[in-house]
């Protein structure tokens, strides 16, 4: 925590955030013309984000840097960032849950679900409707976490060929589970 008497010192405040990046959260109403000093608060740490200002929630090269470092930092950007599909991208493609936190347009592009599912299969949860209808989507949902079938639509629940998929994926994790543990 920063002193009161001291967290209006830019100087101190980027001491700070270079130590700890949450210290944003305690700096008084310094202004943060420094771009520097933002990024070195959220690459200490991208909880920054979450008590950042609005702008620097807005902040494009900011937000990009924080979901790089984990997808799930998408959850403290702007609306408008959280339609920008290279940002959201760049977090699925590190935590596939990110898709949660994307527009609506986003959660319905083929490849941002793709990348997402690929990731973390149980993202498919999050996917719009149609593309949980969508065969190549749920086959990889289901690749990588077999569970991820029940977000599905119902007719590719049912479908064979997925529920094998889903089985011999399920049975190969296992066989290496055991082969691990024994």
């Amino acid at each position: 925590m920063i002193p009161a008497a001291l967290a209006d010192d830019r100087g101190v405040v980027l001491a700070a955030v270079q130590q700890n990046g949450l210290a944003l959260k305690f700096a008084g109403s310094v202004q943060w013309p420094s771009m520097w000093t933002r990024l070195s608060a959220v690459q200490q740490n991208v909880l920054a984000l979450q008590f950042g200002s609005d702008a620097l929630r807005r902040d494009r090269e900011i937000v990009l840097t924080a979901v790089k470092q984990t997808g799930l930092a998408l959850k403290f950007a702007s609306r408008a960032l959280r339609n920008d599909r290279e940002i959201v991208l760049a977090g699925v493609e590190q935590h596939g849950y990110s898709l949660e936190y994307a527009s609506d347009r986003l959660r319905n592009d083929r490849d941002v679900v793709l990348a997402a599912v690929q990731k973390d299969g149980m993202a498919l949860y999050f996917a719009a409707k149609a593309l949980r209808q969508d065969r190549e989507v749920a086959i990889a949902a289901a690749k990588q976490n077999e569970n991820a079938l029940q977000f599905a639509s119902k007719a590719l629940r049912n479908h064979t060929l997925l529920r094998h998929l889903s089985e011999i994926a399920s049975r190969g994790k296992r066989r290496w589970y055991h082969a691990k543990v024994w």
